[in-house]
C-alpha cells in the first residue's frame, strides 16, 4: 500500500513538472513570438508618445495583439497555480518539486517585460 502511494506521487510530481515546463516554454515563446509579430506596431505607438501615429487598423490590430498576450499570461497564471501545488503536494516523492517550483515562478518573470512593453503600446 505505501509503495503505491509513493508511485503515486512520484507520477504526480513528474506530472507537475512536465506542467510547469510547458507553461515556461508555452508562455514564453508565445509571448516573444506575438512581441515580434507586433513589432511594427508597438514601436510607432511607444516611441513617439502621440497615439496618432498609428491609424485604426493599427490601434486594432495592436489591440488585438494585446488581447493574445494578456490571455496567455492568464493561462499561464492558471497553469503556473496548478504546478505549484502539484509540486507542494509532491514534495515527499523525491527532489523533482524543486525545478517544479523554480519554473512556475520563472515562467511570469520571464513573460513580464514583453507584456508591460505589449499593454503600454496598446493602451
Amino acid at each position: 500500500m505505501e509503495r503505491k502511494q509513493a508511485s503515486r506521487r512520484q507520477r504526480l510530481a513528474i506530472f507537475g513538472f512536465v506542467l510547469s515546463l510547458v507553461t515556461f516554454i508555452g508562455a514564453s515563446v508565445s509571448i516573444m513570438l506575438i512581441h515580434i509579430l507586433a513589432a511594427p506596431y508597438t514601436g510607432p505607438a511607444i516611441d513617439d508618445w502621440d497615439a496618432s501615429e498609428l491609424d485604426a487598423s493599427g490601434l486594432e490590430v495592436l489591440g488585438r495583439y494585446a488581447a493574445a498576450v494578456l490571455w496567455i499570461n492568464i493561462a499561464g497564471t492558471v497553469l503556473g497555480v496548478a504546478a505549484l501545488v502539484i509540486a507542494i503536494r509532491s514534495r515527499k516523492s523525491g527532489l523533482l518539486w524543486i525545478p517544479t517550483i523554480v519554473l512556475a515562478l520563472l515562467a511570469p518573470v520571464v513573460c513580464f517585460i514583453p507584456s508591460i512593453w505589449m499593454f503600454g503600446a496598446a493602451y
